[in-house]
């Protein structure tokens, strides 16, 4: 019987790092990229949506799914589509081809995003999810700095090819350690007879699942509403600080741009140390904690602005949203049958990148009828939404019993 190896954990700490690269690069890429092929600088929002929107098919595709190929084999492939997409950014000289590829980039990262994360979720203990959502965060923090060595030596176009580099090197990581995965049909009862020092495995939840072990329909649609809102809530930080610094505080753009880097900092900082506490609280004290800690920080942040005060407010904000996404993740499966859970999992992204799809034009029209001064306390009124969802969503699932 099969049992996790430590290279395949290593290749999951690498593959969470190169997932976080491509989330960012875009962004970092376009103030040259839109002069170039003659669109606005708001053409931007295009390619988000288009992305967003395949990303969503994509997971709802992976929901229909009855019988599912070996994880290993649908990395392996969307990792491949991704590279070669990403390559074709870097040659492509007219703006529909952009929007083109942006459709192959959402479907390919919406199966990358849903495998990664189920396999995890059985798989890999409370402390290892937390700490690969942290290597999330150094990827995402990394891609500007990729685009931006690239912008100073080769140009935009050879940034897309650095980073299609890095996703050839993951799908060949997959590919070489694919013998290390367990057999589908095993890997529920690799995990009972995995011992329990096992740092890279847990013992199931529960005992074996029958298909016909249905959550109920709240639960199944609670679920993805709190994806939607820790997304919404997390945009509203992270996209939003520069501008309410600048418009609303009067900061320079360069002092601005500092306090998105508290946020992430603190996100990824509070990834890490949850980690390695995480064996000690429970997925469900960490959310509501969190949720907590970011309402907490966001009004400490709204109260004082541009001080010390609230500075602290962003950290705790950032601190706050960091055990959220992991640890309702890693929860799906121990609310969730082994038949239900991978497609959980896919609903939960689906809710995660309709956030992604929708939010950014939501949060633009108040902008625009409202001012900065709306985005937080639209977020804290997100949080308190999701502290009510996530409540029910816990009624709804009650913990089941260690097997």
């Amino acid at each position: 019987m099969k049992t996790l190896q430590p290279g395949l954990l290593l290749v999951f700490y690498a593959a969470f790092v190169a997932i976080g690269l491509p989330d960012t690069v875009l962004g970092a890429a376009w103030p040259v990229m839109h002069g170039d092929f003659g669109v606005s600088l708001g053409a931007l929002g295009v390619i988000g949506v288009t992305a967003a929107l395949s990303a969503v098919a994509s997971s709802v595709f992976y929901g229909w799914l009855v019988r599912r190929p070996p994880p290993w084999l649908v990395l392996v492939g969307s990792v491949a589509l991704m590279a070669l997409s990403m390559a074709a950014f870097g040659l492509v000289g007219h703006w529909w081809w952009v929007v083109a590829l942006s459709v192959a980039w959402g479907l390919c990262g919406g199966g990358i995003d849903i495998e990664l994360n189920h396999f995890a979720a059985r798989h890999f203990s409370r402390r290892h999810m937390s700490w690969l959502h942290g290597c999330w965060g150094i990827g995402a923090a990394s891609g500007p700095l990729l685009m931006a060595a690239a912008l100073a030596t080769s140009g935009w176009r050879a940034g897309f090819w650095w980073l299609a580099g890095v996703m050839a090197l993951l799908g060949t990581a997959f590919w070489l350690t694919r013998g290390l995965w367990p057999a589908p049909a095993a890997a529920a009862a690799a995990a009972e007879t995995t011992p329990a020092a096992n740092a890279e495995a847990h013992p199931p939840a529960a005992s074996a699942a029958t298909p016909h072990d249905a959550p109920s329909w709240r639960a199944r649609w609670l679920s993805p509403l709190c994806f939607f809102l820790v997304v919404s809530a997390e945009f509203a930080t992270a996209i939003w600080i520069p501008s309410i610094m600048t418009d609303g505080h009067g900061l320079a753009p360069a002092q601005a741009s500092q306090w998105a880097t508290l946020f992430f900092g603190a996100m990824t900082a509070g990834r890490f140390a949850i980690g390695a506490l995480g064996e000690r609280i429970d997925n469900r004290r960490q959310v509501r904690a969190g949720i907590v800690a970011a309402i907490a920080g966001a009004s400490l942040f709204t109260a004082f602005g541009a001080s010390w005060a609230g500075g602290a407010g962003v950290l705790l904000m950032g601190l706050g949203s960091a055990p959220l996404f992991p640890a309702l993740m890693h929860e799906t499966t121990r609310r969730f049958s082994d038949t239900w859970a991978p497609r959980m999992v896919a609903r939960q992204m689906t809710g995660a990148y309709l956030a992604g799809a929708a939010m950014p034009l939501v949060y633009a029209a108040l902008v625009d009828q409202i001012g900065v001064r709306a985005i937080v306390p639209t977020a804290i009124g997100l949080l308190a939404v999701l502290a009510l969802a996530n409540a029910a969503l816990d009624r709804a699932t009650p913990a089941r019993p260690p097997a």
